[in-house]
């Protein structure tokens, strides 16, 4: 440790007093460091804030400790941790400043390794979470429209999910799920069954068996997390709706709206366990009728649910704007206005302007008016 005296009642308040650790550090000896103000240790590279900071500690006559890269006699540079110190007679008269250096530069540098690393690995974490979602498929018919926002306040990845599959007799499943937890697990997770259920769902099972499957599967790879997950087979019809069966699993509700925005109705039936608790064995189903021009809404709880906040209160919200932008069904292309616009609202007004606390992924499904 480095140790230093300043005379503040002198004009610019320079050292008076260095002791040897100061000059092993720096490589000024005493004679050249005494009588000029310890600034002279910095250089072009060195942070003004950091300086800025010492400068008005010592006006205000308070203690302070900044890191600042400080430069060596002979050019080097090195990460100084720096904290001063007033010191007060006893009437209460400040007589000097002390001064403590420490030459901290492996510290800053391993740290500013692992944050590199850090944001390499999860920029490719996201990246690749990305990657797993769903191009939206053509349809005749529907329109789909699909948000993924991690949290602010995670390593940008987790277990949110949705997905959207053109199955092999015409019909459209439609997923999403919520794995628990905001890390590269939750991640990996999610990815083993969103696969999976693609899989499942090809066979052209019913909604409930394929959650039943899915669950059987959570059980014998003793996964760590548990997960949520609402699935839906959607079967147009000739008049321009369609009929929608579905199985959930521990998910919160998804909303429909028919057209013109008349009243919006949660989809809360064929509710069952979340995945990897317990097997149960056969999942209820359900099955609803979607006139046309109608908007179905699928969404995770990041979307709703914030600290603080009622989740029911949130749904509510979202059932809201739902209802506000769903168009009278006069013509396709009345019909499937407005929907990317509607994404936006809903992920926007979701956190109420406060740092997002949990991942949000919304799956919006239009049917196309009556022509």
């Amino acid at each position: 440790m480095s140790f230093t005296i300043a005379d503040p009642h002198q004009p610019d308040t320079p050292l008076i007093w260095v002791n040897g650790a100061f000059t092993r550090i720096t490589g000024y000896p005493f004679a050249e460091a005494v009588g000029r103000n310890c600034r002279f240790l910095q250089g072009p590279r060195s942070d003004r804030a950091a300086a800025a900071r010492l400068g008005e500690a010592q006006r205000e006559c308070r203690p302070t400790r900044v890191e600042i890269l400080n430069y060596r006699k002979d050019g080097g540079t090195f990460w100084n941790e720096i904290a001063i110190a007033p010191v007060f007679d006893g009437a209460g008269r400040l007589t000097h400043f002390v001064g403590v250096q420490d030459d901290v530069t492996a510290r800053v540098e391993a740290r500013a390794e692992r944050e590199e690393l850090y944001g390499r690995a999860h920029a490719v974490a996201e990246m690749l979470q990305r990657s797993l979602l769903p191009e939206m498929p053509t349809v005749p018919g529907l329109t789909f429209v699909a948000r993924y926002l991690p949290a602010s306040d995670t390593a940008r990845v987790g277990g949110d999910w949705y997905d959207v599959l053109s199955l092999p007799d015409g019909r459209v499943g439609l997923a999403i799920g919520d794995v628990m937890g905001h890390d590269l697990p939750a991640a990996a997770a999610m990815a083993q069954l969103r696969s999976t259920l693609r899989a499942y769902a090809w066979e052209l099972v019913g909604p409930g068996e394929v959650l039943e499957r899915l669950d059987r599967l959570a059980q014998g790879l003793a996964m760590d997390s548990f997960a949520t997950v609402f699935y839906a087979i959607l079967e147009p019809n000739t008049s321009g709706g369609a009929t929608l069966s579905y199985a959930n699993a521990g998910h919160l509700p998804p909303l429909l709206c028919a057209a013109g925005g008349g009243p919006v109705h949660r989809l809360s039936d064929a509710h069952s366990l979340l995945l990897g608790v317990s097997d149960i064995g056969a999942r209820d189903e359900a099955s609803v009728a979607l006139p046309p021009g109608s908007t179905l809404l699928l969404y995770t709880d990041g979307l709703v649910e914030q600290r603080g906040r009622d989740v029911e209160d949130g749904i509510d919200r979202a059932a809201a704007l739902l209802a506000g932008h769903t168009p009278p069904p006069a013509s396709r292309q009345v019909a499937d206005s407005g929907l990317e616009g509607l994404a936006d609202t809903l992920t926007s007004q979701a956190t109420g302007g406060e740092p997002q606390q949990d991942d949000i992924a919304v799956l919006l499904v239009r049917l196309a008016g009556a022509a």
